[in-house]
């Protein structure tokens, strides 16, 4: 298992100390409940743009969190979550219209959000509360941590010189096996309820319009993905299945989600350039059944930045992070998200020094 970075080690840091911040100014009494564990989507709208520099919000500070509390009745069952309008409306200007506009939701302090599921709202008052975003679901394909299929895999027999086309040829030009009516509904059954806590978050981050959210998974999807590079894991995937490199099955929720123009699509195609190696596919079944459901889009878009690297005769690599970004993409522009980054990260250093001698 790869060590944290100092960078990833300061992030959990921040967090930590924004945690206990956020907690001093919300009375424990009124802190939400959730409880149930589902998932579903619906088509997206396009995501509200950030400024260069605006990778963090105006959040309350301790006089600002006042005692207003709203409802927001999440689902087609309407489960109820109460939470202070002040921390929903700082982040949100979907919520700050809703609650602080001439809508009756305003009079009611209720929100309805039918297209969204209690699992994703409760990820959601995780980090409106508490900063913190759900653990990243690495892909582990083959044996009994299996994520695509739960450790049901079959054992492979497959050796690496058999991908190898001067061994066998045909097996660069792999055919897709038909899938019966019942097996297809088991892929869709597992498309819905995979492990994609940090893709759900960020669909409802696009729908009720949290930039600032968008921005920080996006983020961390980056750092997790520049670590794995700079370790060399990419050389060695083979030996080591654990990597940040999405699910054929989180690739397609992600896709049925969200517009290919959106940042978390961009990244996760620019990872299957740099990541992918088809021996991982080879330790899974299911796992090789659901490449006949990869979105179009998504598969062309692949091919295109390959298509480029192989003219251009470059190497193929993680984009400026900044490209993934919803800031405008001038060199200016750039600059300023570049300095406020380094200021945050100072601030996070010298935090994350306090922690040490506290």
């Amino acid at each position: 298992m790869t060590s944290l970075s100092v960078h990833e080690r300061m992030l959990l840091a921040q967090e930590k100390l924004e945690h206990r911040q956020i907690l001093a100014r919300v009375p424990s009494s009124t802190l939400p409940s959730t409880t149930a564990t589902t998932i579903a989507g619906r088509p997206a709208g396009r995501p509200a743009p950030l400024t260069a520099g605006d990778a963090k919000t105006d959040y309350p500070n301790s006089d600002g969190i006042g005692k207003d509390l709203v409802q927001v009745e999440v689902g087609e069952e309407k489960e109820g979550f109460t939470v202070h309008k002040d921390l929903l409306t700082a982040v949100s200007p979907y919520f700050k219209a809703a609650f602080e506009g001439g809508f009756k939701e305003a009079k009611n302090k209720s929100v309805p959000i039918s297209d969204a599921t209690p699992l994703q709202f409760r990820l959601f008052l995780n980090w409106i509360y508490f900063r913190r975003l759900p653990k990243h679901s690495n892909s582990n394909l083959g044996g009994p941590d299996c994520t695509t299929c739960k450790g049901a895999c079959k054992p492979s027999n497959i050796q690496v010189t058999d991908l190898d086309p001067i061994a066998d040829i045909h097996k660069n030009y792999p055919e897709f096996p038909e899938l019966s009516e019942g097996k297809d509904e088991e892929l869709e059954d597992m498309i819905t309820e995979g492990p994609w806590d940090m893709g759900n978050l960020y669909v409802l981050a696009d729908r009720c319009e949290v930039p600032t959210l968008r921005r920080a998974i996006i983020d961390r999807l980056f750092y997790l993905a520049k670590a794995e590079r700079e370790v060399g894991m990419y050389h060695h995937r083979i030996s080591s299945p654990t990597t940040t490199l999405a699910s054929y099955a989180g690739v397609i929720h992600a896709m049925r989600n969200l517009p290919i123009t959106s940042p978390l699509c961009r990244l996760l195609v620019d990872t299957y350039v740099n990541f992918y190696h088809e021996f991982d596919d080879e330790k899974c079944e299911t796992e090789k059944l659901f490449r006949q459901k990869l979105p179009l889009e998504f598969v062309f878009a692949v091919m295109r930045s390959l298509s480029k690297n192989n003219v251009s005769g470059e190497e193929a690599r993680l984009r400026d992070k900044c490209v993934y970004h919803e800031h405008d993409q001038d060199h200016a522009s750039k600059q300023v998200c570049k300095k406020a980054e380094a200021e945050r990260n100072l601030k996070r250093k010298r935090d994350f020094d306090d922690e040490d001698d506290s």
